[in-house]
This record gives C-alpha cells, sequence and structure tokens, in this order.
C-alpha cells in the first residue's frame, strides 16, 4: 500500500525492552506517509519518544489551547443544564 502523505502509521510491537520491574514493554515504532513509497519501505521515525508523548499530553491537557476562556465563558453564560428525573432539560438565556 502507498503511504498516503503526513498519515502517521504506529506499529504497537516494533521492538521490545525490559522495564526495571522486568516486564516487557512495548515499544512503538513510528512511520510518516510521504504519498509516494510504500508502507513497508518507509523507515522508522528515530528520535525521543519521551519529548513527542510529552508534548502529546500537554496538548490534550491543554484545556485553552482550541478554545480559549472567554470563548468558555461565553457559551457556559448562554446555556444551562437541568436534570428532572430521567429528563435533561436546556435553558438558553
Amino acid at each position: 500500500m502507498v503511504s498516503k502523505q503526513r498519515e502517521i502509521y504506529v506499529y504497537t510491537d516494533y521492538q521490545t525492552q525490559i522495564d526495571d520491574f522486568g516486564d516487557v514493554v512495548y515499544v512503538p515504532g513510528i512511520k510518516i506517509g510521504d504519498g509516494n513509497a510504500y508502507v513497508v519501505d518507509l523507515p522508522f521515525i528515530n528520535g525521543d519518544y519521551g519529548a513527542l508523548e510529552r508534548n502529546l499530553y500537554n496538548h490534550v491537557t491543554d484545556s485553552s489551547i482550541h478554545v480559549t476562556q472567554s470563548e468558555k465563558d461565553f457559551w457556559n453564560s448562554k446555556y444551562r443544564a437541568t436534570v428532572d428525573g430521567e429528563t435533561l432539560n436546556f435553558i438558553v438565556s
């Protein structure tokens, strides 16, 4: 299969390591498609996976990266929700 440009391919069992407790840990292998090469022919990305993991974690946990706090406040002031038994009611201000 020819890779799609900028498509990320993750091999969850690319390598194994033994952790501090003697357990086998799978290290992912990551390839990024260039739109021309077959996926099997793409090189694995070598690098600091810890940095990649930290960047992903920081992106996911940043609650205002896509919506600012002022936008959240604006929309939160417009809508309220109440529960009456099994009924969810939305109130528009």
